[in-house]
């Protein structure tokens, strides 16, 4: 066999060279498609449902929104483990299926069975982003100017940049750490309250039906035909929620020297399962650079 190949070879020389060229070039192709990850996603599909119930203590968490969770995700078909975690205000449940099974598949189930669990009003469970143990693939900060504060770097990250990135094809989730999130303040006092013959409750009602409906100027009540407005009562301040951690980081410049940033703005991206790492860096390096030159403000970057 070897020494017919042989023959064949060295008798059409041209043949050959052509084969041997084929053989380089798909052996070329085939490693610029490979996919080249530092540590390939080998975990088993998993769906981990997320709710928030604010303000309540761990044990009512767990009787109130885990418990009844489990008992409606307990119909999943292919699951092989259920975890839960219950802390404060918060309630995880990862569910890992069995191996081969889609994501989508295994969500779209989830998402099925979300809907049998009776929960208290204004708790809404959601899925976590579809993403491995190893899906984290790049992380960036938020740099600015002295004159910008943390919420103002805040607001940049969660409206303007995360939207963003999360267009670029192949990122599941974006991450914030750091920063102040914006709020508005009502801030009132019983006076201006009693003038109306009004109560703290008026007020919150009003603002939450405002808020149902469309924005503008608020309407709390009427007196004699004329309206009563937020602004006749109160006043809106824009102020930050109460954080709930800082990020700090040392930068080294070009001359050595130590930059200390106190309370600095972080993002960090999570890869979609199954996507190409490589080919999502790229996306997301162009994409930032197209941030940094069109969507920022002058200095921020």
């Amino acid at each position: 066999m070897i020494r017919k190949l042989l023959t064949f070879a060295l008798t059409h020389r041209i043949a050959t060279m052509i084969l041997v060229a084929v053989l380089i070039g798909a052996g070329v192709l085939s490693w610029m498609n490979l996919q080249k990850e530092a540590y390939p996603d080998i975990g088993d599909t998993q769906a981990v449902v997320i709710t928030l119930y604010p303000g309540q203590a761990p044990e009512d968490v767990e009787q109130q929104v885990t418990m009844p969770l489990e008992r409606a995700l307990n119909g999943v078909p292919r699951v092989i483990e259920r975890r839960s975690k219950t802390i404060f205000g918060l309630s995880v449940i990862e569910l890992t299926f069995e191996d081969g099974t889609d994501d989508y598949f295994a969500r779209q189930r989830v998402l099925e069975k979300l809907n049998d669990a009776v929960l208290p009003a204004g708790v809404n469970p959601s899925l976590g982003p579809l993403t491995g143990p190893v899906g984290e693939i790049y992380r960036y900060v938020v740099e600015a100017p002295d004159n910008y504060s943390p919420m103002e770097l805040r607001t940049l990250q969660d409206w303007v940049i995360i939207p963003r990135i999360l267009q670029v094809p192949g990122v599941a989730d974006v991450v914030n750490f750091g920063g102040l999130v914006k709020q508005y303040h009502v801030i009132t006092s019983p006076e201006y309250l009693d003038r109306y013959n009004l109560t703290i409750q008026n007020l919150i009602d009003a603002i939450n039906n405002n808020n149902l409906n469309t924005g503008g100027n608020i309407i709390i009540t009427s007196v004699s035909g004329v309206p009563v407005f937020i602004k006749n009562v109160a006043h809106v301040e824009e102020y930050p929620s109460p954080p709930t951690g800082v990020l700090g980081y040392t930068i080294q410049t070009n001359d050595s020297t130590k930059i200390d940033i106190n309370s600095g703005i972080q993002g960090l991206i999570a890869m979609r399962r199954g996507e190409n790492a490589s080919e999502v860096i790229v996306g997301l390096k162009n994409r930032i650079d197209d941030i940094n030159a069109h969507d920022l403000p002058p200095g921020v970057r």
